[in-house]
């Protein structure tokens, strides 16, 4: 696990030093509330590049880190390729958006494990300053474990924050 946080924090250094003025590179972390039918939660920790396409849309790729703990203890672990799209109503890349970020968790170790996953909801991108911006969002996360001794859907509220540079 620690090895996928700091793979995921050089990416974003790395992309962060080399990128030019129209990549936004988010560093995201978020919280499922609940789990569907268990005392569960979710804590990750994403990286995405992500481009404008058009007025209102942006969209982008990543990868994400994911801990899954049942009754507080930690049950698994995914590492996610992840894709982006986000729907500005106002356009500019700016204010209220609609997002959604689907992924496939990849078994990158016997503690992981592999399954589909998607959050979506609404969220809003506010300027802090000349070049950096705070993101925040709500919405609905859904992950499918493949597991051989445990398969499970899993979903509940998540709560998005994050930082773009």
């Amino acid at each position: 696990m620690r090895h996928s946080v700091i793979f995921i924090f050089s990416l974003f250094v790395s992309f962060t030093a080399v990128s030019q003025s129209k990549v936004d590179n988010i560093l995201q972390f978020n919280y499922i509330a609940s789990s569907g039918g268990g005392n569960g939660s979710v804590v990750g920790l994403k990286y995405i590049a992500s481009l404008p396409v058009g007025q209102n849309f942006t969209a982008g790729a990543g990868i994400g880190h994911d801990l899954w703990f049942d009754n507080r203890v930690k049950t698994f672990h995914f590492s996610s390729i992840l894709a982006d799209v986000r729907y500005y109503f106002k356009g500019n890349e700016m204010g209220s958006n609609f997002f959604a970020t689907p992924g496939y968790a990849v078994k990158v170790s016997d503690g992981s494990s592999s399954g589909f996953n998607l959050n979506t909801g609404l969220g809003s991108k506010i300027p802090l300053n000349d070049q950096q911006k705070l993101m925040v969002g709500l919405g609905f996360a859904f992950h499918n474990v493949n597991d051989e001794a445990f398969k499970r859907n899993f979903r509940g509220v998540t709560f998005n924050l994050g930082i773009v540079l």
